[in-house]
């Protein structure tokens, strides 16, 4: 198809970027002041957790480590 070069020029702009990226390194150390590490969970822990915010926190006991920081949680009643 026939097109015009203006059409096929990227609206990237670096200056525009390079400000992007200082806010974002600005805003993450301002969140890293007060964040702390913690040390992951390994199975056989025991946690407590909750479906949703409505419902109570429940003890629960980590049966399996899964990658991004998350976890398979076994509860009391048996369900995971």
């Amino acid at each position: 198809m026939p097109t015009t070069d203006q059409l096929l020029r990227s609206a990237y702009n670096d200056t525009a970027h390079d400000v992007l990226l200082a806010a974002k390194q600005r805003q993450a150390s301002y969140y890293d002041r007060g964040a702390k590490t913690r040390r992951p969970l390994s199975a056989g822990d025991t946690v407590r957790a909750q479906w949703d915010s409505n419902s109570n926190w429940e003890k629960a006991e980590v049966t399996k480590v899964l990658p991004h920081h998350s976890y398979q949680l076994q509860f009391e009643d048996g369900s995971t």
